[in-house]
């Protein structure tokens, strides 16, 4: 099982030197980013005590918290569309917590093979939004 939510909240300042009752064209956003991720998998871990290999339950709960900018274009049409594009940079930091389970564990065994994805550093971040006008 592999559970994800993320809240992004950011403010975009339009470039314009018109006053317009509906922003569109260019803009740049600074913007937050807060994911929390909750991965359920059957794995082997090492049990150090025993020399043995287990085999259980592992959880891994990551946090990450974040932010960078964007720059994008909004186009609204006559029929109220509404097509987002944008694009730049953003830099992240996480953590992990990671426990396995078993009938014979005691704690101190070591996954063997560790899955999941990361969340740390700097990576782009790009889309393409559609959207309706009220």
């Amino acid at each position: 099982r592999y559970r994800w939510w993320g809240l992004t909240p950011e403010l975009r300042y339009f470039i314009s030197f018109n006053r317009m009752d509906v922003p569109k064209g260019f803009y740049v956003a600074p913007f937050l980013r807060f994911q929390r991720v909750k991965q359920n998998y059957v794995t082997d871990a090492h049990d150090p005590d025993t020399k043995q290999v287990l085999t259980g339950e592992a959880e891994i709960r990551k946090n990450s918290f974040g932010g960078g900018f964007m720059l994008g274009y909004q186009l609204v049409t006559k029929r109220n569309f509404v097509l987002d594009l944008y694009l730049g940079p953003k830099y992240s930091s996480a953590n992990s917590n990671i426990s396995f389970e078993c009938p014979t564990c005691n704690g101190n065994e070591v996954l063997i093979n560790q899955a999941g994805l990361r969340f740390d550093g700097v990576e782009g971040r790009a889309g393409l939004s559609l959207g309706f006008r009220f």
